[in-house]
């Protein structure tokens, strides 16, 4: 992990100690992107219904609502299992998945689960339900890549990852016509993916 640049404690160090205080110090990241998301969940809910309108009670049929959440629980279990078989064998993964761990420390189930569900919903509705229908689908899965940028050799893997995943969740909305299935897909990865990092059940 060499020439590892982190941008953690410089962030920590513009937040008034007595907050820092009241919240836990250092902060907790799962606390901090808690306060990020559910502002962009409310963004990304009414620019999606009130401006793009990729949210519509026309939508709302049952078996087709749960025809694309299987479909979307599928893709996310398959790229689950994919990122499980490449961290077993490759070294940048690992190193990666360590420092997860590290930035995380202990984090609940149901704050995994939580976080896994806010940040899936809150993405998705930002990016498949408001960028892509405005800017399109190679651009919305770019930018998607870049927010997942940090500073640090050791998560160029997780940006690359982003930058994949975006394009196939820009590809499920485009291909099912909704945003059920990104939706899940995103919740899925999200939720074991961090599950199995925190839990150290990969062999890393």
């Amino acid at each position: 992990m060499s020439q590892n640049w982190h941008t953690t404690d410089d962030i920590e160090s513009l937040i008034d100690p007595e907050v820092r205080a009241e919240i836990g110090d250092p902060i907790p990241i799962s606390t901090a992107a808690t306060a990020v998301y559910i502002p962009l969940l409310f963004l990304g809910l009414g620019l999606a219904i009130f401006w793009q309108g990729t949210i519509s009670v026309q939508q709302f049929s049952w078996p087709r609502i749960a025809e694309d959440a299987a479909i979307g629980f599928g893709v996310g279990l398959a790229l689950v299992a994919i990122t499980w078989f490449l961290s077993r064998v490759l070294t940048p993964l690992q190193d990666l998945e360590r420092e997860f761990r590290r930035v995380l420390g202990h984090v609940s189930t149901q704050r995994i689960l939580a976080l896994a569900l806010l940040s899936g919903v809150a993405e998705e509705l930002v990016f498949r339900g408001t960028l892509q229908p405005w800017i399109g689908y190679v651009a919305t899965s770019i930018i998607f890549g870049c927010i997942h940028f940090v500073p640090s050799p050791v998560f160029l893997p997780w940006t690359l990852f982003a930058l994949g995943a975006g394009f196939l969740f820009g590809w499920l909305f485009e291909y099912r016509d909704s945003l059920i299935a990104p939706i899940f897909a995103h919740v899925t990865v999200n939720a074991l993916n961090l599950l199995l990092i925190v839990r150290g059940q990969r062999k890393t």
